[in-house]
């Protein structure tokens, strides 16, 4: 189990987002985007891919401090990037659905931080039996 746990956590997740992302570049070059969100894209790609991974090394795996230090990055510097990321493409989240698909995503990162951070304060607060 802790090997497949392990080709899950650190192998398929990243080579997923890693597809993903270069499916939908492909998908806006072949459509011929104007001006189309390819580092927001990658920054949004990576920042939902570290949260998977976080998420599921919570639950399959141990703590490490590569974990640690990927917790920091989404807590910390990823909320900041997108709203950098949703603040440039508002205004050009017109220009086509991939524009629109990466402001929303940017912003519902910020909504899904919140929703995790809730559910900790919630489970502490009511679940966690301290000494």
């Amino acid at each position: 189990m802790e090997y497949l746990s392990f080709v899950l956590i650190h192998v398929i997740v990243p080579v997923a987002g890693l597809q993903t992302f270069l499916w939908v570049r492909d998908r806006m070059q072949d459509e011929e985007i104007v001006h189309p969100p390819i580092i927001p894209l990658i920054i949004i790609c990576a920042t939902y891919v570290g949260l998977l991974m976080l998420i599921l090394t919570s639950f399959l795996w141990y703590a490490s401090g590569l974990a640690t230090l990927g917790m920091f990055y989404l807590i910390f510097v990823a909320p900041i990037l997108m709203i950098i990321i949703s603040c440039q493409l508002y205004s050009e989240r017109k220009l086509s659905r991939y524009h629109q698909a990466t402001f929303f995503a940017g912003v519902l990162y910020i909504g899904i931080l919140t929703c995790l951070a809730a559910a900790l304060f919630i489970w502490v607060q009511f679940f966690y039996k301290g000494s």
